[in-house]
């Protein structure tokens, strides 16, 4: 093969129909060569602990490198717990699996060799109930329609109901972060550790008021940008829904509330 003109290091990626695609670091006048492998992959049973109840609509990625590839893949468990992840280039892989009502597992290294479709099957725990009531910090009111969220694992969250109370099933067994935010709230991460005979753990959040922060979104020409994100954190910019974000209007104007006293960054 030839390629050119080019000017400057560029990366080359070579493929073929039924073989894992490859790429390499090449300078202009030089010589890549490539030697193809046929792909692999990855499939296998997510379990509940004790292998016989299957978990499913469980979310199972892979992440890592193949054949000078960066990959990232994901799918989800059928009704029997079975996942398949198929064209795998040859590499070194993080597997990483999300019950929908568990804490998540990972395992590293997961080595895919050339031409192999290697099977993995894994137990989960269930883990256990978190409830509580999340109210306003200086009235003692409660916050309805309130999100908690377990950051471990972002699936696993409840809203509050009128009387501020949420419910959330799935947590695991060792200290794990959580936070609770509200329109009109700041947000407040905080850390519960289940008791070590795997009960039920109750945990209240008392949210303040935050300030709010007007503005406009303009484009060098100064004409207004609808549809932009504006948030106080990075965390949350890009998640939907987040209570952190506000979308500027039609006319690039925009309301973010939620935000702590002080100097701030937005």
């Amino acid at each position: 093969y030839l390629l050119g003109p080019i000017e400057g290091r560029v990366l080359v990626e070579a493929g073929a129909e039924g073989w894992a695609r490859s790429r390499k670091r090449g300078m202009p006048g030089g010589t890549v060569d490539f030697e193809l492998g046929k792909p692999g992959g990855l499939g296998g049973r997510i379990a509940y602990t004790g292998g016989e109840e299957a978990c499913a609509d469980a979310l199972v990625t892979v992440q890592g490198w193949g054949f000078g590839n960066r990959i990232s893949l994901e799918t989800r468990t059928d009704a029997g717990g079975a996942y398949s992840i198929p064209d795998l280039p040859p590499g070194s892989y993080r597997l990483r699996v999300l019950p929908p009502d568990g804490p998540g597992l990972s395992l590293w290294p997961v080595e895919i060799a050339v031409g192999e479709v290697l099977e993995k099957d894994l137990e989960v725990t269930r883990g256990v109930k978190l409830s509580g009531k999340v109210t306003d910090d200086e009235t003692g009111e409660p916050v309805e329609g309130a999100e908690v969220v377990v950051q471990i694992n972002l699936r696993l969250k409840g809203s509050t109901d009128a009387e501020g109370k949420y419910e959330i099933s799935g947590l695991g067994p060792t200290r794990t972060r959580i936070f609770a935010r509200a329109k009109g709230y700041v947000t407040s991460y905080q850390y519960v550790t289940p008791d070590a005979d795997g009960g039920d753990v109750e945990h209240d959040f008392g949210l303040k008021r935050g300030g709010i922060v007007l503005g406009t979104v303009l484009d060098p020409s100064g004409r207004p940008v609808a549809g932009a994100r504006i948030g106080q954190n990075a965390y949350g910019l890009y998640q939907e829904g987040s209570e952190d974000v506000a979308i500027s209007e039609d006319d690039g104007t925009y309301r973010l509330e939620g935000i702590l006293p002080g100097n701030r960054w937005v």
